[in-house]
């Protein structure tokens, strides 16, 4: 279940019924012990992504971002399979559109897809034609290969503004980003990865990792980093487990 709120304020009944339906949409949320935090649903008169869900649940989503590469993703999409874990992968259209057999065993092996647009550019700075060009190229490429938008959307290098959330949101996505960054494209070594995160992560988390093929970090600490999180009780899962309550 997917709650839109705009936050372009009025008096009108357009507004009166919008309101409304986003607080039965969060009564609902609420009654299926998903409660989003602040960074979710701030105050009005702005727009935010959702950054971590507070949640009763000893869950956490793990994201992979991926623009380019070949041998990094499926090497990681088989270690996600050998520990029976699914996760979210956010990956650009054109990242899409010359892999898809590589997407396909994606969404077979029940990994959830999210978009980071067209190509990894940011999108704050960018003209709002070129905006509508990118978000257009990657939404043919997605429709080609999985029939249907993806349900996320990040922007690039977790950069956003007002109108930016507001166009993704008009554009039918839910925009996301992260509570926890692995770092795992920064310079600490695999121990210093895993170490950190497993010292960090806490429920209802959302974790910000890499699978493109310079991603070889995230590769080596994987194991350890899943093992890690099974000894803690936490239990990985796509996003759409996460925000929805889902019990598979």
């Amino acid at each position: 279940m997917r709650v839109l709120v705009f936050l372009t304020l009025n008096r009108s009944v357009k507004f009166r019924l919008l309101v409304v339906a986003a607080l039965f949409g969060i009564l609902i949320l609420s009654r299926l012990g998903v409660q989003f935090g602040e960074t979710t649903f701030p105050a009005l008169g702005s727009l935010r992504p959702i950054t971590r869900v507070e949640t009763n649940e000893s869950k956490v989503a793990l994201t992979f971002e991926l623009s380019y590469g070949e041998d990094v993703p499926p090497a990681i999409l088989t270690e996600l399979k050998n520990k029976k874990t699914r996760v979210t992968f956010f990956v650009t259209g054109a990242w899409a559109g010359t892999n898809p057999r590589t997407l396909a065993r994606m969404v077979d092996d029940g990994h959830d897809i999210g978009s980071l647009g067209y190509s990894y550019v940011n999108l704050t700075n960018t003209a709002p034609a070129d905006v509508e060009k990118n978000l257009a190229l990657s939404a043919d490429i997605f429709k080609r290969h999985l029939g249907k938008l993806p349900d996320y959307f990040r922007p690039p290098n977790g950069r956003y503004n007002q109108t930016l959330l507001r166009r993704i949101t008009e554009a039918g996505y839910l925009p996301v980003l992260w509570s926890l960054d692995s770092v795992d494209t920064g310079p600490g070594d695999v121990a210093y990865i895993t170490k950190r995160l497993l010292d960090r992560v806490r429920p209802g988390d959302i974790i910000l990792f890499h699978a493109d093929d310079t991603a070889t970090k995230t590769l080596e600490a994987l194991p350890e980093i899943l093992e890690g999180l099974k000894e803690k009780g936490l239990q990985p899962v796509p996003l759409s487990n996460l925000l929805e309550g889902d019990q598979d």
